[in-house]
């Protein structure tokens, strides 16, 4: 039997007029149904909730860790870089050693501070218990190796009693680079 035979046997079918009704109602049905398809809304609930994810993974990583910052003149243009956050990358830790205090300093072994050959403190305080400060001892350098720096500063005219360390900054120098503040806030309590 070919295509034509078969057309032909079909089209001889008869149905009756409730049949006929039916079939052809239910083909409106089907075409409107297709027309007014519903929005994707489970869709674009997905899309919004992974965006929302994955900003707030990079907001997370960006506080956790450090990142660098450019820092612009007057005119627009780039005239330095900072290195933010790096509160976690660095650790702190003071003693007192022969009336010196001896602040010994931990960097990751990582960028940007696997390239410094001195860290410096470019922003330090030194507090009472009543917030009164001490001593400032901003502007020490010392050579670093391995991620390790050793800070000694001069204690004889410093109150005796509880103190607080506050350092916010520290800066890292390498021989023909521009020095690179590094940005954090590390606090330590001390007896001197």
């Amino acid at each position: 039997m070919d295509n034509a035979d078969i057309k032909k046997t079909v089209m001889d079918i008869r149905l009756t007029e409730e049949a006929s009704e039916r079939i052809i109602n239910d083909c409106h049905s089907i075409i409107k149904a297709k027309k007014q398809k519903p929005k994707p809304v489970l869709r674009r609930v997905i899309v919004v909730a992974a965006v929302l994810a994955a900003l707030s993974v990079s907001a997370v990583a960006s506080v956790k860790s450090g990142n660098f910052k450019d820092v612009f003149g007057w005119n627009g243009a780039i005239t330095g870089t900072i290195y933010e956050n790096a509160t976690e990358e660095i650790s702190v830790t003071a003693a007192i050693e022969e009336g010196k205090l001896i602040i010994s300093v931990k960097t990751e072994d990582k960028a940007p501070y696997i390239y410094f050959e001195e860290l410096g403190i470019s922003d330090m305080v030194i507090e009472d218990e009543g917030g009164k400060e001490v001593l400032n001892a901003d502007g020490i350098i010392t050579d670093i190796s391995e991620g390790r720096a050793v800070f000694k500063i001069d204690t004889d005219n410093v109150e005796i009693g509880n103190c607080k360390i506050i350092i916010k900054e520290f800066t890292g120098y390498k021989k023909a680079d521009q020095p690179l503040p590094v940005k954090g806030f590390w606090e330590t309590d001390i007896v001197i």
